[in-house]
């Protein structure tokens, strides 16, 4: 296409997709960023001013089958088109499953997977009369549940089931010229995401103590995430790159893979001595330890 592409990029107003929307209009996308509330705006406006872009910001929220449909059609009335989605709005609970309430559970997959579904089903009807498109579901790579750290098993299940959908509907959309990649990048930079999970690891205190020791091991992980995410842009670029690559790799990147795909070849056996705490250093050590940080404060029972 010799014209810029039009990128609908949900949740833009921080982290990840404030730097994607960067990114992607620096490198000559027609970019519209959306936020539920149009007040949490001004980080993106002022970082567009800084960086010398122009990034529309429309007013969406995943969770709103009207709200969807209003900013589609937004994007289609003011640039006539929509060639890629990025489904990148998501929501966070840190906390025991014990402790999460079903209203908890309802917001997180509500916004994570069937926010995804609800904006995929209101552009498949454009890109398919365009016969061209693409739809990049920004994942996680705690969606292989033997990588995932221990205080998030209901946030995780969501993107696991991100995961499926997005490999899943590759059968029903290649035909028709619709792409639909995974990026499953890695950390998505200091946000507010990591003050979630610093608030939620604190909820394992509650009740008799029983998860005393996931607490530590939840807060050692905080703490490791704290020292060493990398700044935001860079999950902002590989965003942009999904979006913007020639023939998209099915899961992107390639490299964020190979540590998803070390954690799926650890066995049952061996996957459950790292939930005990046994083994943590002979099992986590070859693969690669830092891709196991949620092991961190572990006391070895060998």
């Amino acid at each position: 296409m010799n014209e810029s592409p039009v990128v609908l990029l949900t949740g833009a107003s921080s982290g990840t997709g404030l730097h994607a929307a960067i990114e992607l209009a620096r490198r000559g996308a027609r970019v519209f960023g959306t936020t539920r509330d149009l007040a949490r705006a001004d980080e993106l406006r002022v970082a567009c001013r800084e960086a010398g872009v122009d990034v529309a910001v429309v007013a969406l929220d995943v969770r709103s089958d009207a709200s969807v449909r209003d900013a589609v059609t937004t994007v289609v009335d003011t640039a006539g088109r929509v060639d890629v989605l990025v489904n990148n709005a998501g929501a966070v609970v840190f906390a025991p499953v014990e402790f999460t309430t079903p209203e908890e559970v309802l917001t997180i997959v509500d916004t994570n997977l069937v926010g995804p579904i609800r904006m995929i089903q209101a552009v498949l009807p454009i890109m398919r009369a365009q016969r061209h498109g693409r739809i990049v579901n920004v994942g996680s790579a705690s969606a292989e549940p033997k990588l995932g750290f221990p205080v998030h098993a209901v946030y995780a299940s969501t993107k696991g089931a991100l995961r499926v959908l997005s490999v899943d509907l590759n059968k029903e959309l290649q035909p028709l010229g619709i792409d639909v990649v995974l990026c499953e990048g890695g950390i998505g930079g200091r946000s507010a995401m990591f003050e979630s999970l610093h608030h939620g690891v604190a909820a394992f205190g509650q009740g008799d103590g029983a998860y005393a020791a996931a607490e530590s091991r939840g807060r050692a992980f905080a703490n490791f995430l704290d020292e060493n995410a990398p700044d935001a842009s860079a999950s902002g670029a590989i965003v942009a790159d999904a979006c913007l690559v020639e023939r998209p790799d099915l899961r992107h990147p390639r490299h964020a893979q190979e540590r998803i795909d070390a954690a799926r070849g650890i066995g049952d056996e061996e996957y459950m001595q790292l939930c005990r705490g046994e083994q943590v250093h002979k099992i986590t050590e070859p693969l690669g330890a830092a891709a196991f940080a949620w092991t961190a404060g572990r006391s070895e029972a060998d």
